[in-house]
């Protein structure tokens, strides 16, 4: 059974203002094969990874007991989309929803474009560059919901802020954050699956 990565007090309830009521991921981001996999992912073309990294998430899913109603993922601005061709965040909440039954909405947009990457910059300086760039899509079934967040790497919290404070904003009852990993950088992770081997052999397989 996965726990998933144990994060510090200001990602679990909205110590340090979080919009969103909890963060879980399976894997840390600093895992060399579990960051191979997710660049794959984003920026090699490579849309097949996100089943792969779906089902990790999906079995951490089952363990929380979040009972989420509905799922969202986080927008990508239609000119960012144009270049990408695909959103890995909405190819992982499909494949999430799959697995567990839970069904996708489109609940957000992207209502800014940004030319400069939040990749790279720290806590404060995402937060600026994404403040106020998401809004709810207006979907009626939005309303009254628990919404599951799920996007690819849970670095700050500033997105899923944002997008929180977004689904909130139409609505919704609850959000939680399911990403495939997490990057924080100064603390410590802990997980029970060892499946290291199996992620390198599966790369291996595709020619990674």
């Amino acid at each position: 059974m996965q726990s998933g990565r144990k994060y510090c007090d200001r990602c679990v309830g909205g110590k340090d203002g979080h919009e969103f009521a909890m963060a879980r991921a399976p894997f840390p981001y600093a895992r060399d094969c579990v960051k191979r996999l997710v660049w794959k992912l984003k920026y090699y073309n490579s849309p097949y990874c996100a089943k792969l990294m779906a089902e990790p998430m999906a079995e951490l899913l089952r363990s929380l007991g979040w009972n989420a109603d509905v799922i969202a993922y986080v927008p990508m601005h239609p000119k960012k989309l144009a270049k990408r061709r695909y959103n890995q965040s909405k190819l992982l909440a499909g494949h999430l929803s799959d697995l567990t039954g839970i069904p996708v909405i489109d609940a957000l947009i992207k209502t800014t474009y940004a030319k400069q990457s939040a990749a790279s910059l720290g806590r404060e300086d995402r937060r600026k560059l994404l403040d106020n760039t998401f809004a709810p899509s207006g979907d009626e079934s939005l309303k009254g919901k628990t919404v599951l967040l799920v996007d690819d790497v849970f670095t700050t919290g500033a997105t899923a802020d944002e997008c929180a404070k977004a689904l909130k904003a139409g609505k919704a009852k609850a959000v939680y954050v399911l990403t495939y990993a997490t990057s924080i950088g100064d603390k410590t992770v802990t997980y029970e699956p060892d499946d290291e081997k199996g992620i390198r052999r599966l790369m291996r397989m595709r020619g990674s």
